[in-house]
């Protein structure tokens, strides 16, 4: 079975000047994402796998298989 990924609840979003930026109570740190990074937040509101969270994005974008998992992985580890 595949892992779903979803917001964390601890985590607070927010548009501001055009930038996505998280709140994570829990750490009490404050995060900008980066255009991918927002895209990403705003897929999974939704829980999602990381295959589906992938397909929506080499939909959406331009970018190489590769350089899209990178991405995703990076995204999901921090």
């Amino acid at each position: 079975m595949e892992n779903l990924y979803s917001q964390e609840k601890e985590v607070y979003g927010a548009e501001l000047e055009g930038e996505i930026c998280l709140f994570d109570s829990k750490s009490a740190k404050y995060f900008i994402l980066n255009s991918t990074g927002s895209a990403i937040w705003g897929i999974i509101n939704k829980p999602k796998s990381f295959q589906e969270i992938k397909k929506i994005l080499l939909e959406t974008y331009d970018m190489q298989n590769i350089e899209c998992e990178k991405d995703i992985k990076t995204f999901l580890n921090e």
